[in-house]
This record gives C-alpha cells, sequence and structure tokens, in this order.
C-alpha cells in the first residue's frame, strides 16, 4: 500500500494525504477534479494491467463509485476515453453481451480517476471533489483494451497474458492453421447470431486458415491478437459489421451492430521467411508466396489486394535470403508485383521504393514503367517523363512512347496552369525584383560617385598640406641662413652686382635679407700659397745703404 508517489507526476507527488490536490488531466483536458487519501496498489508483476489509453490502447476498466451525498455505490464497466458504459458487478463465464439496460453513461471524470489509480486492487482508491461533490472511487480490474479499426471496432482481451505475446506460446501469423469457437450477438437486442459450438471444448471448434478472406474482418483481427488458450471479446459497429462468419460464407452480416465472443484454442504457424534450414526450402517458400500473391491480386477488391501485397512481401524475404539466379529472378517479380498491387491500393510511395528497389540491382523497364505510374499519380511529371524516356530507349514498345506523350502534354498543361494560376503573382514578383535591382543600382552609384568626390577632396588637402609644409621649410631654411650668416667671421657676401629694391624700408631679419629673385655670389675661397706672377711685380726701389752713397 503506497501513498500515490509512483502513480502521479512529479509536480503533483502527494505530500500530506489528507490535503486536496489537482489532477493534471490526461485525456479530456477541460476536466476539473482534486483528490486526497490516495491509496494506489502495488504495481504489478505484468505491466499490461496498468490503466492505459493512447491512440490504440484503450484498457477496460472496472470501477467502484460511491456518493456519500446519495448514499449511492455503483460498479460500472467502460473502455477508458468513452462516455458510455455498462454495469458490471464481475466476470461472467462465458461472457454475455451487456443488456441494454445496464447501459450507464460515464463521467469524463472517470477516465481521469481511471488514470489516478492506475494500478487495480483493494488498496487502490481516492476519494475525488468534482463539481463541489466528494465521492470515494476504487478501481477494481482492468484488461487490455484495443481500438482494432477507427469508427467501431472495439477489442477487449478476457483472458491471457499480457499486451505482448509471452514468450513460448504461439500467436497467430498470416497463413496459419488455427482452430477456434466464436458466439456472435446482435448489439441492437442480444440476440444470438451465431454459435459454433462449446467455447470450451477444442474438438468442437472451427478450423480454418487465417488471412484467407474467409472470414469478417473483426474476427481476422481478433485472432492476430491472440496466442493459443486466450479469449476476448469484440464490439463491432455497423460500418464494420460486413461480411462472413464461417469458412464457408453463411451466415453473412450486412452492415449490422455485434458482439462477438472468441476463444483460440490452437495455433500452427508457417516458418518465417528467414526461418527455412536451407536456400530449397526457401525458393519453394517464394513461390508458393507469389501464387498466394497473384491469385489474391486477380481478386482486385482493397483487403485482397492488401492480402497480396503481404505475400509478396513475405516471398520477396525468403528469396533475398537465399543465393542464385533464380533467386535473384524471384525477388525482382515479387518486387515488381508489389509495386502493381501498391499501385492498385493508391500506395505510390511505396509503389515507388519497391521500384527503386529492382533498379538498385540494374535497369529494368517494368520498374521504370511502374514508378513512372507512381510518379504521374503524385504530380511528378517531370520524374515520370525521365523514367519513361529512359524505358523507350531500352525498348520499341509503342505503349511506352504512347504514355511518354501523354505524360509531356500533362507537364505542359501543369505549367500552363501554373502560368495561368500564378502567373500574374510572378510578374508581379518580377516587377518588384526589376524595381529592387534598380534601386541597388542608383544606390550603388551614388555610392561611388560620393567615394570619388571624397578621394578628390582628399587629395586637394594632401596637396595643400604638402604646399604648406614645402612653403614651412623654405622659411626655415631661410631662417637658418640669415642666422648662420650672422654668426659667420667671413667676409660679408659681396653686393656689388645686387640690385637694390626700391620698395618700402624693412626692418629686422627681413632687412638682412637679400631681395627675392637676386643672385648672391658667394665669396671666393681662399687661396694657400698663391704666387703672383713676376709681371705683376713692381719694381722696387733697393733701399739706400752705406756704400751706395
Amino acid at each position: 500500500m503506497g501513498t500515490g508517489v509512483d502513480n502521479v507526476d512529479d509536480e503533483e507527488k502527494v505530500a500530506d494525504p489528507d490535503a486536496w490536490h489537482s489532477w493534471k488531466p490526461r485525456v479530456f483536458k477541460e476536466v476539473q477534479m482534486q483528490y486526497r487519501h490516495l491509496l494506489v496498489g502495488p504495481d504489478p508483476e505484468e505491466a499490461w494491467q496498468a490503466a492505459r489509453h493512447s491512440a490504440v490502447e484503450r484498457s477496460y476498466c472496472r470501477m467502484c463509485i460511491k456518493r456519500p451525498r446519495r448514499a449511492e455505490t455503483e460498479t460500472l464497466g467502460f473502455f477508458l476515453g468513452e462516455e458510455d458504459g455498462f454495469r458490471d458487478d464481475g466476470m461472467v463465464e462465458p461472457f454475455q453481451p451487456p443488456q441494454e439496460a445496464d447501459t450507464r453513461p460515464v463521467p469524463r471524470w472517470l477516465t481521469e480517476a481511471a488514470l489516478l489509480l492506475k494500478n487495480p486492487g483493494r488498496s487502490s482508491s481516492a476519494e475525488v471533489l468534482v463539481e463541489g461533490e466528494v465521492m470515494q472511487v476504487s478501481l477494481l480490474s482492468t484488461q487490455q483494451g484495443l481500438l482494432l479499426l477507427p469508427e467501431g471496432m472495439m477489442f477487449r482481451r478476457l483472458s491471457g497474458s499480457a499486451f505482448a505475446v509471452p514468450p513460448g506460446s504461439s500467436c497467430c501469423r498470416d497463413c496459419c492453421r488455427l482452430r477456434a469457437a466464436w458466439r456472435v450477438w446482435f448489439a441492437r437486442n442480444n440476440e444470438l447470431v451465431l454459435s459454433t459450438g462449446s467455447v470450451t471444448r477444442p474438438e468442437e471448434a472451427v478450423e480454418l486458415v487465417l488471412d484467407e478472406d474467409e472470414l469478417i474482418m473483426a474476427l481476422e483481427l481478433a485472432l492476430k491478437h491472440l496466442e493459443a488458450g486466450a479469449s476476448c471479446c469484440i464490439r463491432v459497429s455497423e460500418h464494420w459489421g460486413v461480411g462472413p462468419l464461417l469458412p464457408s460464407g453463411n451466415p453473412s452480416l450486412r452492415g449490422a451492430a455485434v458482439w462477438i465472443y472468441l476463444v483460440l484454442h490452437e495455433v500452427t504457424n508457417e516458418p518465417l521467411p528467414l526461418e527455412h534450414p536451407d536456400d530449397t526450402s526457401r525458393l519453394d517458400f517464394a513461390r508458393r508466396k507469389k501464387e498466394q500473391g497473384n491469385l489474391h491480386f486477380a481478386k482486385g477488391d482493397v483487403a485482397s489486394l492488401a492480402r497480396a501485397v503481404r505475400r509478396y512481401a513475405s516471398g520477396a524475404a525468403a528469396a533475398e535470403a537465399a543465393e542464385g539466379d533464380e533467386a535473384a529472378q524471384l525477388l525482382t517479380m515479387m518486387c515488381l508485383n508489389g509495386a502493381q498491387a501498391q499501385l492498385r491500393r493508391g500506395r505510390f510511395e511505396e509503389a515507388i521504393q519497391l521500384c527503386d528497389r529492382v533498379l538498385g540491382t540494374g535497369p529494368n523497364i517494368k520498374a521504370f514503367f511502374r514508378r513512372a505510374a507512381a510518379r504521374e499519380a503524385l504530380g511528378d511529371y517531370l520524374g515520370a517523363e525521365e523514367d519513361l524516356r529512359t524505358a523507350a530507349k531500352r525498348s520499341d514498345d509503342p505503349a511506352l512512347r504512347q504514355q511518354l506523350a501523354k505524360v509531356q502534354g500533362l507537364r505542359q498543361q501543369q505549367k500552363e496552369q501554373q502560368r495561368q494560376a500564378y502567373g500574374g503573382v510572378f510578374e508581379k514578383m518580377k516587377l518588384q525584383d526589376e524595381e529592387k535591382e534598380k534601386k541597388e543600382k542608383e544606390a550603388s552609384e551614388r555610392r561611388a560617385k560620393e567615394a570619388q568626390k571624397e578621394a578628390e577632396e582628399r587629395a586637394k588637402e594632401a596637396q595643400r598640406m604638402q604646399a604648406q609644409e614645402q612653403e614651412r621649410t623654405q622659411e626655415e631654411q631661410a631662417k637658418a641662413t640669415v642666422e648662420s650668416l650672422m654668426k659667420s667671421e667671413e667676409p660679408a657676401e659681396d653686393f656689388r652686382n645686387v640690385r637694390l629694391s626700391t620698395g618700402p624700408e624693412e626692418k629686422g631679419v627681413t632687412a638682412l635679407m637679400p631681395p627675392p629673385n637676386t643672385h648672391v655670389t658667394p665669396p671666393p675661397p681662399p687661396v694657400e700659397d698663391y704666387q703672383v706672377p713676376s709681371f705683376l711685380l713692381r719694381k722696387q726701389k733697393k733701399p739706400l745703404t752705406r756704400d751706395s752713397k
């Protein structure tokens, strides 16, 4: 016995069992429910016993509801998520369909309460508060429930082990031989329609081969979910209540809502494609599946085409596991036949996959042709045209060229329709693109002109700065020259050939500087050991001496 901590989410763990806690709805989001005194039994050894609700799983639950305010106690049985159930006081052996008088409405909060309690048992109970009323609910039992087909085909396991088939048990597969017994009642008045005999004696059971279109679809689907020794009941709506109830074909339903009680006694499955011991048995199995598939394909109805696809797939798996040329040929034929069946069923993507599998081993005209048909059906006229062109190059069959011409016409028609439907849109988009390109070009030219103008201004500024720098350098040189002249001890420069300015009198350093545009003759260099020529020498009078007198 626990406190429900293992059953609720982390944010919903019960810290105080006496306090009310809000439940987060799982199925009906609008339900507002609070609970307390939550007691959940220990986890069962078999996981299928837990209440479950999903797209396929819909557990069948028996719950006890006590309403103290009304002093009422009631036990209801229902599939999770449904709003109609029945008064269910316990299991009746063998199964009997519920009476119309036992029909009860199932409030939505009861589905949420079953998911809250989750695991059945005497210890699985809680007090719930819904719309101001406090009630005590207990989850008594759960059974596996499956939605086999939409629009009303519910499966409820009555006996058996688990959702998954237990190890060592035999589950029905396609083409298995089995012995089973069943009973059928009309849902409107519980009138017994058919009984194959005692459901407890296997010798009175019906022997048949599964998935050979011998029974109503509800029976075949239910048998595939049972192992030997298990039983179930099936609720079938008028939509699916069509087909034979016996392999002989009679009686047959024509749109009747029924209840079916089914017991599976024995199952003998044929080996799987990979369970055959050698290539010989694998090839025999592939040939047999090919023949079976062809027979179902010839019937042409949707269910038979689906069976043909399954037979071809089994044969292809066996052929793929074998070696040799015959195995490769069988694999190719099985894939091509399967592609044709998928085309008939309208499963074009699956048909393309099978053709791709064939073409992966080498070119094949049929594979190209059937893939082109699938692509044409999907509106891929370009891909279909490519496949047909490739096939037409390898074959002179006029049917290929006719189909190619047809696809080319469809492609042109598709282009014309697109042009008419979206021509205005495309033209508008084209104009918008042209306008955008024009604006971008103008902006680019404007930026280029601005950049050129800026470069010219920078060049002018550089020239101006260079001229100023030259003037500054000349002034500094002139100033240095004047200072050197003033400090020099050499004779003053010869200004004899300098033409004096008649301008106003200059003062300061400027007055000492020579006039502009004048040539200053530097003083000649000093001459050392210079000897005057003799002809330039003047005769000097000899000094008078005492003797000369």
